[in-house]
């Protein structure tokens, strides 16, 4: 770290994520594919300073907020939580500029403040910048290494820094840190092995066009679909008549498209899982990184429909889960993957568009 004379709460090693997230860091520093940066839109009276006291009340109460990775010259990776840390966060005041020069600085800021990157060892790990672009309108651009935050816990700091600011509530109760998740993971690998050797066994991975086709990033492409209102009632209307939840008849839907796509009825995806939904008490409530990504082998029959493969995925998933916290590098290498090779090309993530703050301020994510 590079400020040695701060004082130290907490020294525990990384999760199996983490750690994994870790490793490909330092096999390639300036890949920046752990690196979020997410641009809010705030419609409202917004008073800054206030704002950031309430960030600093919220990185005082989590301990992913202070947090820093060490590696050189130990034996195992480990992460350090600090006593104090103050946020990184910077205010601009582009109000006097006409709409077309925001425009333009904005996407000039924006890249210069991903290629800037984040330092691993120098917390924080994340950096808060807010702009005021009117009077009742400002953009919170917040980057972070994806190393000590997932989405569901932007989420949690996103409403406490809320309810801090509109002083809707009282404090929060003591959040459970983050070291009980990471302990509490060492506890669940029994039966994992078994389970996963059987789930992959004979699998062929599906790989889609592209891949082998010299294209950027290897074949690699994020596409972001918004599905509108109607459809979506519609669609969990579907959900409840099948009785399935509305992620599995999403990702039935999309081993359909896979199947049709490439002509196979045997499909693997990748599945991004919240980690909250375990026996750790309280989990819901932990800012960290709690995700984990596993494959999902879906094997569709001639004669299914969208019912009957619906169903089985359903039964599929709840077998899963114990098990979801295997390392992916771990899964790999029990389903007998050589070394390097991906067991799925496609990942399917659900993401909720707007985060409403309560008060006369609402908060908006406009991420591309």
């Amino acid at each position: 770290m590079r400020s040695p004379e701060r004082s130290v709460r907490d020294i525990y090693p990384l999760s199996p994520l983490q750690a994994g997230m870790l490793f490909q860091h330092l096999l390639r520093p300036e890949d920046t594919a752990n690196l979020v940066q997410q641009t809010y839109v705030i419609e409202g009276r917004l008073d800054a300073d206030l704002f950031r006291r309430a960030w600093r009340v919220v990185a005082e109460r989590h301990d992913a907020l202070r947090t820093a990775v060490v590696w050189e010259g130990l034996d195992e990776p480990l992460q350090v939580v600090l006593d104090e840390v103050e946020p990184g966060f910077e205010f601009l005041d582009w109000r006097p500029l006409p709409e077309r020069e925001r425009d333009r600085l904005l996407a000039e800021f924006l890249d210069a403040d991903w290629t800037r990157g984040i330092d691993l060892t120098d917390a924080p790990l994340l950096r808060l910048t807010l702009i005021r672009v009117a009077e009742r309108r400002h953009l919170l651009v917040c980057t972070n290494h994806h190393i000590v935050l997932d989405g569901w816990s932007k989420s949690i700091l996103l409403g406490e820094v809320a309810s801090l600011y509109g002083a809707t509530s009282g404090v929060p109760s003591e959040p459970v840190p983050y070291r009980a998740f990471v302990e509490d993971l060492r506890g669940r690998s029994r039966g994992a092995e078994v389970y996963w050797r059987d789930a992959l066994a004979g699998m062929i991975p599906t790989p889609l066009a592209g891949r082998e086709a010299g294209r950027p990033n290897g074949g690699r492409e994020s596409i972001r679909l918004g599905v509108g209102e109607q459809e979506t009632v519609r669609a969990r209307e579907l959900a409840r008549r099948l009785r399935v939840s509305f992620a599995t008849l999403l990702q039935s839907a999309w081993a359909a498209i896979m199947s049709a796509w490439t002509g196979s009825r045997d499909i693997t995806y990748g599945l991004t899982l919240s980690g909250r939904d375990g026996e750790l008490a309280a989990a819901g409530s932990i800012v960290g990184l709690l995700i984990n990504t596993v494959p999902v082998r879906v094997r569709l029959g001639a004669h299914d429909t969208l019912a009957t493969a619906a169903a089985a995925l359903q039964r599929q998933l709840g077998d899963l889960r114990p098990h979801a916290a295997a390392p992916l590098t771990d899964v790999a290498a029990w389903a007998g993957s050589p070394a390097g090779e991906p067991l799925f090309d496609t990942l399917l993530i659900v993401d909720p568009e707007r985060l409403q703050s309560p008060g006369d301020v609402s908060l908006s994510d406009v991420s591309p």
